[in-house]
């Protein structure tokens, strides 16, 4: 995945942009339709049907879009030129291009989200100052939500791009915490194991040359195996449907229990006739 989030987080974006092109229509109808009507009641309903649109066919529209993550660029150059057709000043449709924003942070890096900001805030700045002179806005009062609309752009794709990163974060540590819980936690810590089966006595605690070692869960046989079979680590976030970080902190987990240093060193212990009770210091 693009960006390391799962569908359903996009899932959740699409909906609340459906939600703002609706709720800017409500508002287009309380606010009389303005000087065109036409025109306004078109823009709402193109937004409106593109917005659900997208939501019922969210899985296609992943796919492109994590596929070439460039295509949301565009999608944020549509969204201003649509809204914007009804009026960059008080018009009730500008405030739906920074779903373009969310939609940014879903499927593309961090590069891209800052590209489309900076698209939207020349894009909405210069189409603003070429209808209107900067006296005239303030003339009339307008000139605030100007600049507040135009400084939206850069502080929704900074708040996003960080609850991104802590969302991801939180992925990462939690599978694995969820994958121990669900195969039973040890009760013993792997050195209190060794005292318990040797009974405390003179003798080593370990054989000499075996170091102690945590065995793997399920989940992390199934990633080396993947490994194994050929398979890339961001093909088997793919093909399980998790985050590429999820996929890395399972190899490193099997690395630090098996002692491999590398990921063909990994790969090659499921070959071995004990697989998966082996680890690198007893071949």
């Amino acid at each position: 995945m693009g960006a390391g989030l799962p569908l359903s987080v996009l899932t959740s974006v699409l909906v609340l942009s459906l939600w703002v092109a609706l709720g800017s229509f409500v508002l287009a109808m309380a606010d009389g339709l303005g000087p065109h009507p036409g025109r306004r009641l078109t823009v709402g309903v193109v937004l409106a049907l593109a917005s659900g649109t997208a939501l019922w066919q969210r899985q296609r529209v992943c796919a492109s879009l994590w596929g070439h993550p460039w295509l949301v660029v565009g999608v944020a150059g549509a969204q201003l030129a649509v809204a914007g057709a009804d009026g960059f000043v008080n018009g009730p449709y500008i405030a739906f291009t920074l779903t373009s924003i969310g939609i940014a942070v879903v499927v593309a890096p961090a590069r891209i989200v800052w590209s489309c900001a900076v698209l939207l805030v020349l894009g909405y700045g210069a189409s603003v100052l070429i209808a209107y002179a900067p006296a005239a806005l303030a003339h009339h009062g307008d000139l605030a939500g100007v600049v507040g609309q135009a400084l939206a752009y850069p502080f929704a794709a900074l708040s996003l791009l960080g609850l991104a990163a802590l969302f991801k974060r939180f992925l990462a540590n939690a599978v694995p915490i969820l994958e121990t819980i669900r195969n039973g936690a040890p009760t013993l810590t792997p050195a209190l194991d060794a005292a318990v089966a040797y009974r405390g006595g003179s003798r080593p605690l370990l054989p000499p040359g075996r170091a102690p070692r945590t065995r793997l869960t399920p989940t992390e046989i199934e990633v080396v195996e993947g490994l194994a079979a050929g398979m890339a680590a961001k093909q088997l976030a793919d093909e399980w449907g998790v985050s590429l970080a999820t996929i890395r902190t399972h190899i490193q987990h099997a690395k630090r229990k098996t002692n491999a240093r590398t990921l063909p060193q990994l790969a090659a212990l499921a070959a071995h006739p004990d697989w998966p009770d082996v680890s690198v210091d007893e071949l």
